[in-house]
């Protein structure tokens, strides 16, 4: 796969040993276990259907702010201007 970005996630001590036992019995890697279920659950087939998200992740027709905007209106709020 490309354009993989790595994250970070917490699991229950017993979810995490079944996860790895699991991935050991199938011989696939516990990240592609992830990434199955994760496309799953969103909709995703074979990863490439992002935009079946459209309809759920909805913003009314508005364009998506960067990370710089975000970040100045915060910084705005927090001084009080």
């Amino acid at each position: 796969m490309s354009n993989l970005v790595r994250t970070t996630i917490n699991l229950p001590k017993p979810l995490y040993q079944d996860v790895h036992l699991y991935a050991a019995a199938k011989n696939i890697s516990v990240s592609q276990i992830i990434r199955n279920c994760l496309s799953r659950e969103l909709g995703y087939k074979n990863g490439k259907d992002i935009l079946k998200l459209a309809g759920i992740l909805s913003l009314s027709g508005k364009k998506v702010p960067s990370r710089s905007q975000i970040y100045s209106q915060y910084v705005k709020k927090k001084l009080g201007r």
